[in-house]
Order: C-alpha cells, then sequence, then structure tokens
C-alpha cells in the first residue's frame, strides 16, 4: 500500500457509513501486515488491580492481575 492517510467507516443500524477513525501510514510492501489506531474508545472504561505478586528467583517475578472492562454505551 502506499503511504498515506487511511480512513475507516462503519455501517451504523440504518445502514449509512459513520466515520470511526483514521490512521497514517508508510509505504507497506506486499503481503505485510499493518496497524492502524484510529481512536480511543471513550465509553469503555478498563481497570487492573495487582491481586498477588511473587519473586520465583533473582531474575523471576509472577504477578496476578484482575481486570475488568465496563461498557457505557448501550449496544456493542
Amino acid at each position: 500500500m502506499p503511504k498515506g492517510k487511511v480512513r475507516v467507516y462503519k455501517k451504523d443500524q440504518d445502514g449509512a457509513l459513520q466515520f470511526i477513525g483514521e490512521d497514517e501510514i508508510d509505504h507497506t510492501p506486499r503481503d505485510e501486515k499493518i496497524r492502524l489506531f484510529i481512536g480511543d474508545a471513550f465509553d469503555l472504561i478498563g481497570e487492573q488491580k495487582q491481586l498477588n505478586y511473587v519473586r520465583v528467583s533473582d531474575r523471576v517475578s509472577r504477578y496476578t492481575y484482575e481486570i475488568s472492562l465496563r461498557n457505557h454505551k448501550d449496544s456493542m
């Protein structure tokens, strides 16, 4: 793909296209993957809570986390 701006749209419930974000990409060779950052989700809230920590050795530690997600939007 050539270098440039990529715009992403999604169909809404009525079938109309809604702009959801855009990003810039560099020249990308054929069959290579690209990543797009199309914005933040303002209606999703994520929280992490550390539950446990164990020092296995001088160079290894083990952590346990609880991850919670809340969606403030009526639909997905």
